[in-house]
């Protein structure tokens, strides 16, 4: 019966780590400037995979967040939607094994990330919730996420930007199998031993 409720659960994890929605978090913290940002996978939209982000200036001072960045895979994806008013999409660049998107809270759509333009800037305490629509051939691994600010210091004259990149990635497929095979391999093995 012991045996029956580990290989169970072993099967119930494996099928979790395969079947689950990918979700992100990114922070970053330097002196009083600090943002995060939660990505979580909403929806297939046909072709395309919509995702559902808080973005959040969590400063403690007078730091204001401009624009943001999301380092993705696989490359060739592309923005077809967003939900915000507040941002645009700048530029999204390969390079070569990841995609890069660059938005701003621009200024007068010069691409310069000022935050003093029409569109405003992220000030802290305020969070921006909003979902983007990709167009890729599989779901979004998100590599990293990047943060710029402008009245930043103890003046608030300068500018700042922080990167947080690199989080664990998802246990691929055959390795997850192997890993599952191995484990119920060694349980058989115990059984067999406790037989003896």
């Amino acid at each position: 019966m012991h045996f029956k409720a580990i290989a169970a659960t072993g099967v119930a994890a494996f099928m979790l780590t395969t079947g689950a929605t990918y979700a992100a978090t990114f922070s970053v913290s330097e002196d009083n400037t600090s943002a995060s940002m939660q990505i979580d996978f909403l929806q297939m939209d046909g072709a395309n995979y919509v995702y559902g982000f808080q973005l959040e200036n969590t400063s403690g001072d007078q730091s204001v967040l401009t624009g943001f960045q999301l380092n993705v895979d696989p490359d060739g994806v592309a923005v077809v939607g967003e939900t915000s008013t507040a941002f645009d999409l700048v530029t999204g660049n390969s390079n070569g094994y990841s995609y890069v998107f660059d938005f701003c809270f621009e200024n007068d759509n010069n691409n310069n990330c000022q935050g003093n333009g029409p569109n405003g800037e992220l000030q802290p305490g305020s969070d921006e919730l909003f979902t983007i629509t990709f167009s890729s051939t599989s779901a979004l691994d998100f590599l990293g996420a990047g943060f710029r600010f402008q009245r930043t210091g103890p003046d608030g004259d300068g500018s700042m930007k922080l990167y947080d990149g690199d989080p664990p990635a998802p246990v691929p497929l055959p390795a997850a199998g192997w890993l599952l095979l191995a484990g119920v391999g060694g349980l058989q093995l115990l059984r067999r031993k406790r037989r003896s």
